[in-house]
Formats: structure tokens, sequence, C-alpha cells
């Protein structure tokens, strides 16, 4: 096979033709490597194409880490629909080996981040484990900081349905709320019967 152009494309990327037709886009340091008229072997060809998406992985990764953090499964599976298994594991186990992803640290700065937004623990656990982040480690992130159910979903109440407490039909709208935020039926029946009774119920506890 004859490469017969190299083409510039879109976000950096490199056309290359071989034979008169359009083959594949290459990173630009892989096709530094190569002019017009060389001759390119299948598995050359093949060797230029992961060496290509791997560093199109790296350069993503970098990219999306730069934007918010990342649990390692979660940016696997986000490189990985792009650019390939095989690219997105490399590109993944080098972002760890700088140091720029740590899953206990994400889960925990996730999960306090989801506590301050009113989720309940069962709630913020389902949520860690849809980022990626394994079960048993989830679990242990959240025995560190326990959470006071009560008093979460007290002040969930108090903030946004303070005027529905008196109301069947905004108890009803405040239950709604507070199971799909993870409370538990009992905890949210407490939390209303205490709060209907005296407002200032949790600060005097």
């Amino acid at each position: 096979m004859t490469v017969t152009a190299l083409t510039a494309l879109r976000r950096g990327k490199v056309g290359l033709h071989l034979d008169g037709s359009f083959v594949c886009a290459l990173h630009p340091d892989m096709a530094a490597q190569l002019h017009p008229g060389d001759q390119l072997e299948e598995d050359r060809l093949q060797e230029l194409q992961q060496s290509s998406q791997l560093l199109f992985a790296k350069n993503q990764a970098l990219r999306l880490l730069s934007i918010r953090p990342y649990a390692c499964q979660e940016l696997y599976q986000k490189l990985s629909a792009n650019w390939g298994e095989r690219a997105a594991a490399a590109a993944v186990s080098r972002m760890l080996e700088l140091g720029y992803l740590d899953d206990r640290e994400f889960a925990g700065r996730y999960a306090r981040e989801l506590a301050r937004k009113g989720r309940a623990r069962d709630r913020i656990l389902r949520e860690l484990m849809a980022k990626g982040v394994d079960r048993e480690l989830a679990e242990e992130v959240l025995e560190e900081e326990p959470q006071d159910l009560e008093a979460a979903a007290a002040n969930v109440v108090l903030k946004k349905y303070r005027n529905s407490l008196q109301d069947e039909k905004g108890l009803r709208r405040i239950q709604n709320a507070l199971a799909r935020l993870g409370y538990p039926y009992e905890v949210i029946r407490t939390v209303l019967r205490n709060l209907r009774e005296d407002e200032d119920y949790y600060d005097e506890a």
C-alpha cells in the first residue's frame, strides 16, 4: 500500500490516504512518521492506528480530568467508547501513574457533594456505584462519614418545603421528594411528624 496523501482533519487529526482512498485518522505524532510515496505494510498500519488511539485516549483523559474528577471505571467507559478497550485501559493506567485518578478520593468528594444536595446514604451509594466506584469501597467511604438521616431529611424539608408542612397535598409532595432522595419510609414519617409539631425540633435536638 502506498501513502498517497496526509490531510488535516478536525481537532488536530491527520487523515491517512492509501492508494488514493481515505483509510483512517492518525495522531499527528504518528502521521509525522509518514510521507506521500511511502510504502506501508498492514502490520505497520495497525501499529500506527493503535498508537494513535492510545495517544488520542490519553489526550481525552487529560482533557476530561481537567474539567472534573472521574472514577477509574467511569473514565475507562468514556474512553473505550471512542478509542477501544485497549487504548482506554492504557490511558487509565497512565492517569493512575500520574496521580490524576484516585477512586477513594473521588468517592469521598462526590459523596460529600451529594450529601450537601440532600441525598440519603442509600441514594449516594447507588450514585457512586453508577459512577463506577466499587461497592465495597463506596460503603467504606460512607462509613467514614456517618449520616444522620433524620437531620439530613429535616434540612431538605426546611430548605425547600417548609410552607407545605401543614398541607396534606404538600405532605405527599414532601414524602415523594424525600423518597426519591433515598430516605427510608420510617425516617420520612418520623421527620414529618416531628416538624409538623415543631419546626425547630431538630435545631433543639
